[in-house]
């Protein structure tokens, strides 16, 4: 089966991400069955596309948006939860947070932190063990006597 090209087709997709973006996070909507999941989920995709196609041809030339969509900035996902319940979920991406490292600083620290740990394990071969302790304590007091 194909694609409607037209806007028209779509209108529940554009409602749906509408209400995403209009929330701080995002929305989920819950779906009856996995298929039915799928299916909105690709035709809330077809109705990004079809936002970009206008874009294209309404916003002027060297616009940052031309070509692209508003819509753009939310993820589609289908997650079933623990009760086995179907959901569409339509989240913002501008919304997530993330704890970036530089990964040189990180490939630094990592080789400081083995440095480190082998600096200790070196004392630990040069201190006796106990059992050595009482050993070599034995040993200097047979010397002393």
């Amino acid at each position: 089966m194909s694609t409607s090209p037209s806007r028209l087709a779509y209108q529940d997709c554009f409602e749906l991400m509408d209400l995403a973006l209009a929330d701080s996070r995002g929305i989920r909507v819950k779906i009856d069955n996995p298929g039915t999941a799928k299916k909105c989920r690709q035709r809330i995709n077809q109705a990004r596309v079809i936002d970009r196609k206008e874009n294209m041809l309404a916003i002027a030339d060297g616009d940052p948006m031309q070509g692209k969509s508003q819509y753009d900035y939310l993820e589609i996902g289908v997650k079933v939860n623990k009760k086995g319940e179907i959901w569409l979920v339509l989240e913002r991406k501008d919304t997530r947070k993330y704890e970036v490292e530089s990964l040189s600083q990180w490939l630094e620290r990592e080789k400081e932190e083995e440095e480190a740990w082998k600096r200790s394990e070196a004392v630990k071969d040069v201190l006796p063990t106990p059992e050595q302790h009482n050993q070599l304590g034995a040993v200097l007091i047979r010397r002393r006597i």
